[in-house]
């Protein structure tokens, strides 16, 4: 991660994979936090709609399965 100072503060967004989507050391300028921001809100709403993929699947998983059962 290059950290070469270790008396600043350093920033990490990471992603579900573990990618870093954003970073930033030091004194935030207002487009910096602004960036930020905007990055998170992305990430949530990815994360948001992926969970809600999977729960649709989970759920579709289990209607099929009460289906097939006998009574």
């Amino acid at each position: 991660m290059g950290l070469s100072n270790k008396i600043v503060g350093y920033v990490y967004l990471v992603d579900s994979n573990y990618k870093i989507r954003w970073a930033g050391s030091g004194m935030a300028q207002e487009q910096e936090v602004e960036s930020l921001r905007t990055a998170t809100a992305i990430l949530l709403k990815r994360q948001q709609a992926l969970s809600r993929a999977q729960s649709r699947r989970r759920r579709g998983s289990y209607i099929a399965a009460r289906v097939g059962e006998t009574v």
